[in-house]
């Protein structure tokens, strides 16, 4: 949906696209592709050519959940947060592989595995919530409690 009809011509229409709320994914279309403006929330798609990086969801055991820098329109494409560098989101899926953890989201025959898209969105969106409490405790401003009655007289003292 862009917003070309009441848009001046001095100002580029791919500027004013506005962003786009699927779920908890929200993103900003640009000339150069979509920019994640969330700063928690990861977008996960199925042929997604604009992510930073893909996981193989259809393969053998070994591969199921590796991240691969390289599109495939089969391929699941992850996009990172805006405070998250995509070469760390890179790196932490690699981790994610490493520790075995798409073993357990796994379905299909004994050969050939796949990955649910639910499954990568929840486990995607835990990561999110993690790192947005993570921030929110870190940068929570100091508020003093009240000092209840009895203790006033003992404060004031001090």
């Amino acid at each position: 949906m862009l917003l070309t009809e009441s848009v001046p011509t001095s100002v580029p229409t791919s500027v004013l696209t506005p962003a786009t709320e699927s779920g908890t994914e929200t993103e900003l279309e640009t000339e150069s592709g979509t920019e994640n403006k969330s700063c928690f929330d990861w977008i996960v798609r199925n042929n997604y050519p604009e992510a930073d990086f893909w996981l193989i969801n259809k393969s053998s055991q070994e591969k199921l959940g590796e991240p691969v820098k390289k599109f495939e329109p089969f391929l699941t494409g992850i996009k990172c947060p805006a405070l998250i560098l995509p070469e760390y989101g890179y790196y932490l899926c690699l981790h994610l592989h490493q520790q075995g953890l798409w073993k357990q989201y796994a379905i299909g025959s004994i050969s050939w595995k796949n990955l649910r898209l639910k499954d990568l969105k929840s486990v995607f969106r835990d990561i999110g919530r993690n790192h947005r409490d993570q921030y929110r405790s870190q940068y929570k401003s100091f508020v003093p409690t009240k000092i209840p009655a009895e203790r006033q007289g003992v404060c004031a003292s001090l």
